[in-house]
């Protein structure tokens, strides 16, 4: 099999991707403080809108076609617009957000490396700075069911912790994952995955 490079090249270091509704991809280049553009025929935009908070290490898209990036060194969520337009979203994240997701109400979830915490900011921009209780240490990973119900994988506990909808209750979801989880999914009928490093 061949494999080509597409599009141009990125931002320093891109740790995070997601693609919108139109086939565009998106890279959070956290040495580059930065995200880039690749359209669906490849041309590529460098720097897509304004300059995120430091180190962005997680992205992701809303239906709206809006860009959120988690900010690890800032404590902070960026809100890319599709017209760019840059800016931040919410108030303080817990500390060193690493990975971040959307449900399907809009409201964004940032997975906190540095005090294994959740952070919910929903919709309006109104921010729980801890919702539901403590996951698993060293969450490299985060994802949402259809319900709602929020999960993060642990690196360095390997196990998968899951928050109810409502934060109201937080438990460990099944045993252990293999050794050092760092990306999570769940299927349509609500099986998760997790991908494992260790």
């Amino acid at each position: 099999m061949t494999t080509n490079p597409f599009g141009g090249p990125t931002g320093a270091r891109p740790v995070g991707i997601t693609v919108d509704a139109q086939g565009n991809i998106y890279t959070v280049n956290a040495l580059g403080n930065s995200v880039t553009k690749i359209s669906a025929d490849g041309e590529t935009t460098g720097q897509f809108g304004g300059t995120p908070g430091q180190l962005p290490t997680g992205i992701a898209i809303d239906k709206s076609g809006n860009l959120f990036t988690a900010n690890f060194d800032a404590n902070t969520v960026t809100r890319i617009r599709p017209d760019g337009t840059t800016g931040q979203f919410g108030g303080t994240t817990g500390n060193n957000p690493n990975r971040i997701a959307i449900d399907r109400a809009g409201n964004v979830y940032t997975a906190n490396f540095g005090d294994d915490t959740v952070t919910k900011i929903s919709a309006d921009g109104t921010s729980t700075t801890q919702f539901g209780g403590t996951t698993g240490p060293s969450s490299e990973a985060i994802a949402i069911d259809a319900d709602g119900n929020v999960y993060t994988a642990s690196s360095t506990e390997d196990t998968v912790t899951r928050i109810s909808a409502d934060g109201t209750s937080t438990t460990q979801f099944g045993g252990s994952t293999g050794e050092g989880p760092s990306g999570i999914a769940i299927d349509a009928d609500g099986n998760v995955y997790t991908a494992n490093d260790g």
